[in-house]
């Protein structure tokens, strides 16, 4: 079979090349692998993205001295596939054919090298890569080399290059070793990162946030609360979400003070990143946001209240189940099952007043589950009229053999009389 679909490789027709592609990576007969090689070049993208991706799921002993030979190709679209396929499998012996790439004519095609020897293990590929970060005159190329090296093993000449990066003139170059340095956790460049809080360029500003958020270190999370109040909405929302990840305690006033400003959409992320915390630190900051003038600030604490587990986030939507700003919404929402919501639902409902009873039962009978079920008819032995009467409607709809039994011996003995009716007409349908 494969020999058919190795001839497929040749059809006019650059749909079925491809196809024929994905289907000897699927067959795994290596000895397509040469005939693969023979596609590089292709005219189609689509079919040398295919070739380069069959060509790495299949592998084989031919498959180094193959693409050593197309990295030497005089077509470019050739070099880019076979160092792209060098790159991905890391053979020793492909180290001077990348590192020689990097000279290469083609910009992509010293890209692709440069993301190659950052998995190379070998310190000529850190050399070339910071020598390609700090001495090109292509900024195309120092990018690369900067991108490069944050996938690299951190080294002193590459956090050195890296921190050179962030005082570079091209701001994508300052944005990708921002990036770079968080990605290596280099904590002592914390300092000249939040220097770049003031930076000229927005996505270089919002880098600098995400990058102190991954340090961690006290200097990092000083400036991060400093970023939280710049006065650049993008800037303070980046900060706050990096504050989320960190979770530190000391942050909580800043977050607090940004749950209290006037943009709706900052307001949104500090309660996203509040959520974060443990709800015994945040309860009150979450009540608060339930009351926001902004319909999507409450909305998105409903959701996340909804998604947390126990019975403290359970209890806290029961209780402003009487705000009609909320209450659909929170009957909604409470209806994820979580664990611990069916007992605090069920705590709340021996306890509940005329109006939210029936509101509770509701959730409760929305469940459809057989601990919301059980939860119901526990409930329809309490000592409170007004508890009976929110549930005998919802066992009335369930006609289980158990609800039809209960609700039969309330029509007789239940001393509320509208209880007495609801079981009564249950019994006659």
């Amino acid at each position: 079979m494969s020999g058919a679909v190795i001839e497929c490789l040749s059809d006019p027709d650059p749909g079925v090349r491809a196809l024929a592609c994905d289907a000897l990576a699927r067959i795994g007969d290596t000895a397509a692998v040469p005939r693969l090689f023979g596609l590089l070049g292709d005219a189609d993208a689509q079919v040398m993205q295919r070739t380069v991706a069959a060509i790495q799921s299949l592998g084989c002993a031919d498959t180094e001295g193959l693409a050593l030979r197309a990295a030497r190709s005089s077509e470019v679209r050739v070099r880019r596939a076979a160092l792209r396929i060098l790159a991905y499998f890391g053979y020793p012996s492909s180290v001077d054919t990348l590192l020689g790439a990097i000279g290469d004519a083609d910009d992509r095609a010293r890209e692709v090298a440069m993301a190659g020897l950052a998995y190379i293990d070998d310190p000529r590929a850190i050399d070339a890569l910071v020598g390609a970060a700090t001495e090109q005159a292509s900024t195309r190329t120092r990018a690369a080399a900067v991108r490069s090296l944050g996938r690299a093993r951190a080294s002193a000449p590459a956090l050195a290059a890296l921190r050179a990066g962030l005082n570079d003139s091209d701001e994508w170059i300052r944005y990708f070793a921002c990036q770079a340095l968080g990605r290596l956790k280099d904590e002592g460049a914390a300092e000249a990162i939040a220097a770049l809080l003031d930076d000229s360029a927005g996505q270089v500003r919002v880098a600098a946030v995400e990058t102190l958020a991954l340090l961690h270190g006290a200097s990092a999370m000083d400036a991060l609360h400093r970023a939280a109040a710049a006065g650049d909405p993008d800037v303070e929302r980046a900060a706050l979400v990096g504050l989320g990840h960190v979770k530190d305690e000391a942050s909580l006033p800043v977050l607090r003070q940004a749950l209290l400003g006037s943009d709706p959409a900052t307001r949104l992320v500090a309660i996203s990143t509040l959520a974060e915390y443990a709800l015994s630190l945040v309860d009150k900051d979450m009540v608060l946001a339930l009351s926001d003038p902004d319909a999507g600030v409450r909305t998105a604490t409903i959701a996340l209240l909804a998604g947390r587990t126990g019975v403290d986030a359970t209890r806290l939507m029961i209780a402003h189940l009487t705000d009609p700003r909320l209450q659909a919404a929170l009957v909604d929402a409470m209806t994820k099952p979580v664990d611990g919501r069916v007992e605090a639902l069920a705590q709340g409902l021996a306890t509940a007043t005329a109006d939210t009873a029936p509101l509770i039962v509701s959730v409760l009978a929305r469940m459809h589950t057989r601990e919301a079920t059980l939860a119901l008819e526990e409930a329809f032995a309490s000592t409170h009229a007004t508890v009976r009467r929110a549930v005998a409607p919802a066992l009335a709809t369930m006609r289980t053999s158990s609800s039809r039994a209960l609700l039969s011996r309330a029509a007789s003995d239940d001393p509320d009389e509208r209880v007495r009716e609801i079981g009564a007409a249950a019994a006659e349908r």
